[in-house]
């Protein structure tokens, strides 16, 4: 086998594979800088991988292309510079080496998402596939799948990119999407801000699925626009009792009891639906409960162990404290 040049995967539209027979990839030989310091390329063609031609398949990977024993072009392989320069052991290539088992999550279709859009066809919806789990109240659950447009997801601003996340919701069984705020796309989306905001605004009740990168004035969405596959594969468990201070949204849901010892504070959002208990161990005989919040919205008994709620009270913020229900007291047996 012959090596003829070095190439880039994928196409101009952020295709990697022809959309019939997925065995053939697309590549952009690299022909060096042109006046202005940029990186030119050929034509996108497609070209067979070869049956000996290991290498990596993401958008932009580096590959050496050549022609096969046939005499056909084709991928012989990854190019080995490149990797060395991204920082990638080509040692990963190696399947005899133990260490290279692993498995890509893309092949694994349990409420996995992926773009809709095809070489013919523009569009800024995703898919995500059926899924099957027990939700928080310990409840089997069926998502059947859907379809989500993002059109209105895309930034307004020129030149501005954003990070947008699909989550699977377990107290509607459905998918709801949130954002990252848009910033100049000369600022790369990352893990530690972009995808902090977003799992910040989302409920404790959202399975996170996939983070995907939009830019203004983008009307179609391909795997070029992945951020990564957030689905948790590996997880740990929630720890018990209930978080202090509560600084996102946090619901508790209908069916569910939840109990807190000592003083909760809140600088999020608390909405109870179901039951929330609050003892306060430190004063069992006044029975006091301190809530420091902005807002806390009620919307079914919220229970404490004393005769008086005390909202606020230590802090110079004022709260409100808004239920549609009255407050229940528990009895703990004690005197007051």
């Amino acid at each position: 086998m012959q090596r003829l040049f070095v190439g880039e995967l994928g196409n101009d539209q952020g295709r990697i594979e022809d959309s019939v027979q997925n065995d053939l990839k697309f590549v952009r030989e690299i022909q060096g800088l042109d006046s202005s310091g940029n990186q030119r390329f050929g034509e996108p063609i497609l070209v067979r991988s070869s049956v000996m031609g290991a290498h990596l398949v993401g958008y932009g990977t580096r590959v050496a292309v050549g022609y096969d024993f046939d005499g056909e072009l084709a991928i012989l392989g990854a190019d080995y510079k490149s990797m060395i320069q991204s920082g990638v052991n080509p040692a990963v290539l190696n399947y005899a080496d133990p260490r290279t088992k692993t498995v890509s999550t893309n092949a694994i279709p349990q409420l996995l998402s992926f773009a809709v859009a095809d070489v013919n066809t523009a569009s800024l919806k995703v898919a995500v596939n059926p899924f099957v789990y027990r939700d928080f109240l310990g409840e089997l659950r069926v998502f059947n799948g859907e379809q989500t447009d993002l059109t209105s997801f895309v930034p307004s601003t020129t030149g501005n990119h954003a990070l947008v996340v699909l989550f699977l919701d377990m107290r509607d069984n459905t998918i709801v999407v949130h954002s990252s705020t848009e910033k100049a796309g000369t600022i790369k989306l990352s893990y530690g801000i972009d995808l902090a905001e977003v799992y910040d605004a989302a409920s404790i009740y959202a399975i996170p699925i996939k983070g995907w990168k939009l830019e203004q004035g983008q009307t179609t969405i391909t795997q070029s626009s992945q951020f990564d596959d957030l689905r948790p594969f590996v997880n740990t468990a929630q720890s018990p009792g209930f978080p202090s201070p509560i600084t996102r949204e946090t619901v508790v849901p209908v069916g569910v009891a939840e109990t807190f010892h000592g003083t909760l504070t809140v600088t999020g959002t608390l909405t109870v639906e179901g039951t929330l208990t609050i003892i306060d161990d430190d004063e069992p005989v006044i029975n006091k409960t301190e809530i420091t919040a902005d807002v806390v919205t009620v919307t079914s008994t919220l229970r404490t162990d004393g005769a008086r709620f005390v909202s606020n009270e230590t802090s110079t913020t004022t709260a409100t404290m808004t239920t549609t229900n009255s407050l229940v007291p528990q009895d703990n047996g004690s005197d007051s």
